[in-house]
Formats: C-alpha cells, structure tokens, sequence
C-alpha cells in the first residue's frame, strides 16, 4: 500500500516459533512520513550588528539573519536559539534572508553588569520534526552602563530612577534663563549609585549636546552628594528662546551604551534681536532741535493720518513677525508727560529678508481714536519683533512731535 505523507502510528507483536502472536495491546509510536524532501544544508546564522549592545536594543537592531537553508517551504518554523532562548519566526513567503528579533529577554539572559559571549545556531521544524542544528557562531553581548541602580528594566535608555537635574541661569533663575542672561549657567543633580570616575556626562537642551568633550567624573565625585557642571553659554545660544526639555546621559567611557534621566523644562528667554533701525516716519521733517527727532503738522497730512516704516537690514528676516506699539503724548504740549494712547497694532509678517533698498514694512496710524485727541503732542513709536525662531526685538522709541494748529487759527482733522 502507497502512504501519502502525514503522521502515522506504528507498533509491533512478537511471533513464537509455533506462530503465536503476543496478545497484549502494543505500544503505539508516532512516526512522520515525508515523501519531500527535508530542511537541509542550513546556511550559518548572521548577526549583522553584533556586537550587540543596548543601543541596538532600542533601535531595533538586534535581530538574527537566517540567510537560507535547502528544501524551504511555507510554514517551516524557524527556531533560533541565542544563549539558550529561544526565538521563532514562521516563514509565510520564500523570500531570504529572514530576520529573526532577538528579545529583550533573551539579550539580557547573559546578565546587564558584564559582556558575555552569547552561543547562537537554528534549526528548522516542518511538520513537528525538527531538521539538525544549524552551525553555532558566538555573538558578543555588552549591556553595561552606568546609573541602572536599581535597573528599571529594559534597554532604556531613560531610568526614571535617577534624580531629574536642576538648571540655574547665570542670573541666578531656577530652569528658567531670562532676557539679557546670556552667560553660562550651572547644572546639577544627585550623584547616582554607582558613580566611578571615568565615567561621561553629557547634558542636553533641546535634545542638542551642550558640553564639548562631556562632563568626565571624578575620584572626589564619587563619594559627592551632588554633581555641578557649568553648561556653556554658546551651547545655550545654539538652541535659542523657547521651552526646552533638558537632560543628562551617562556613558561609562567603554561603550556605546547611555542611561537618560527624565527632562526638566527649561524656559529659555534669553536671546533678543539687537541694534533694531528706528521706526521711520516718511512725511515728517528734521524737528531742527538736533537730537535726530522729527516733526509734523497740517502741512505734512497730519490730519489723514501718520505714515510708519520698519526697515532694518541685515536684522528683519523672512517670516519675522514685526508690529507698531503706537504712543502719543498731550493733549496740547509737545513735553507732557500725560500718555493720551498707547496701542499695540496687529502684527505683519515680513516677506523677504530686509536688505539696503528694501521697501520696508509701512503702516499708516488711523487719524481718528490714535491722533485726533491731540491738538500738540509727542509720539514715541516703536516697534517689536518676533522672529520666526521665537527670539523676540524691540526697537528704541522714535520721537515725532505733531501739531494740528493752524497758523490763522484753529486745527485741522
């Protein structure tokens, strides 16, 4: 009779010479019949990153390359056994290499507090039967990092275990750095378990590495209570204005392997855009008292309203935010002290970087609510910048003493 393949059972009866057969029930043995051939001829496992440490880990990096092996079929298990645990991976199409992850679990089963050497071979099951062994290859493992005590688990790389660091700004701000504190500030935070000198510092703002080299612990830091590194103040410029997550990462100056704290916000208003251009007023004159102020009455359209220019090369940038804060002094005295109206007008966005020649960004104050309440007054315009980083400007104020008198008597507007 011709068996088809499949999983059949076999026994056997023994025959006395006078042609008895035993009459006790047999014991029955599955046995797998193939009429195909068997996996074989299984190509040597690869460990494309190997050496292998947490970095591959937490890319996904770490994973076993089965090149091909003969006679493969959809639905052949793959077994692969690294350090003694095993991975599976179910082939569905034919296409090679396949690559096998390697757990967490099982990368970490050779221990986190020295290199190990991890033993690593596969074999494939077709049908419940496994094919033999593949070659083994031995994979280099190095999990070791500083600040894992206590280990949360994990590649990492952040150990919420270890103390969140405290910024203070050159002007004495807590994880704050304020306008104008533009010099270096101070880091510090908790030494962690396990400090050792040799052991490297790094402290980022923004994800962007403030210290060059890192931060290198010492003898005397290992018995401190806290660390206190001085964070430049270029690497503070280098990130700019804004609300910033910041942290430090450990490496223990032998691996690629770094543990993270958690961040800390830092609000970062230090930086301004400097030395503005003076607002402009394009139909006023020289007031001729000398001190670079201007002058304005009915003759210079006064009464239909006054005309604002922001120029300032080489400072204005494109999508620079740029808007005029408008203030008048009277209501009928060009050195009152007496502020009639202060308005800050809508934000323009500026267009093209300001160059020699450019046209400027112009406004025209409205007459009416902005200039109409003063016979004789002072304006002391200015305008503020928001640039498109965040880093905010403010130009000096730009004076223009205006009159609506008229020389036959009363005002005009």
């Amino acid at each position: 009779m011709t068996k088809s393949s499949g999983v059949y059972q076999m026994a056997y009866t023994y025959l006395d010479r006078a042609g008895n057969e035993t009459t006790f029930p047999p014991y029955l043995t599955d046995v797998t019949l193939s009429l195909e051939p068997s996996p074989s001829n299984l190509q040597d496992p690869v460990v494309p990153e190997a050496p292998l440490d947490r970095e591959d880990a937490q890319l996904n990096r770490a994973y076993v390359q089965i090149t091909g092996y003969d006679n493969y079929e959809i639905g052949d298990q793959l077994v692969v056994s690294f350090n003694g645990q095993l991975l599976y991976l179910t082939v569905n199409n034919l296409n090679f290499p396949k690559d096998v992850p390697i757990t967490w679990a099982a990368l970490s089963s050779g221990g986190v507090t020295a290199p190990y050497v991890a033993a690593v071979f596969y074999y494939v099951v077709r049908n419940g039967t496994p094919s033999p062994n593949s070659t083994t290859i031995d994979v280099s493992v190095d999990l070791t990092a500083p600040g894992l005590k206590p280990d949360p688990g994990g590649p990492g790389p952040v150990n919420p275990n270890l103390g969140l660091l405290t910024l203070t700004s050159a002007g004495g701000l807590t994880n704050k750095i304020g306008p104008g504190d533009t010099g270096d500030a101070t880091v510090t935070f908790d030494v962690y378990t396990g400090a050792t000198a040799g052991h490297r510092i790094q402290i980022y703002l923004k994800g962007i590495p403030l210290l060059t080299p890192p931060y290198t612990v010492t003898l005397p830091d290992e018995t401190a209570t806290q660390f206190s590194i001085t964070v430049p103040a270029s690497g503070i410029a280098l990130v700019g204005n804004g609300e910033h997550d910041a942290h430090y990462s450990l490496n223990n100056g032998t691996n690629n392997n770094v543990t993270d704290s958690l961040p800390t916000e830092i609000d970062v208003q230090a930086f301004v855009i400097e030395d503005l251009a003076l607002l402009e007023y394009p139909d006023s004159i020289d007031s001729g008292i000398g001190d670079d102020t201007r002058f304005m009455n009915c003759a210079h359209g006064v009464a239909s309203g006054i005309k604002t220019k922001i120029i300032s090369p080489g400072k204005l940038k494109k999508d620079d935010k740029v808007s005029v804060v408008w203030v008048i002094y009277g209501p009928n005295d060009y050195y009152s002290n007496v502020k009639v109206n202060e308005y800050e007008f809508p934000p323009v966005t500026v267009t093209i970087d300001h160059f020699a020649g450019h046209p400027g960004e112009e406004f025209t104050v409205p007459f009416a609510t902005y200039i109409s309440p003063v016979t004789e007054g002072r304006v002391e315009a200015y305008y503020k910048v928001v640039g498109a980083g965040g880093t905010p400007g403010e130009s000096d104020p730009s004076i223009l003493y205006i009159t609506r008198k008229l020389l036959g008597g009363g005002t005009c507007g």
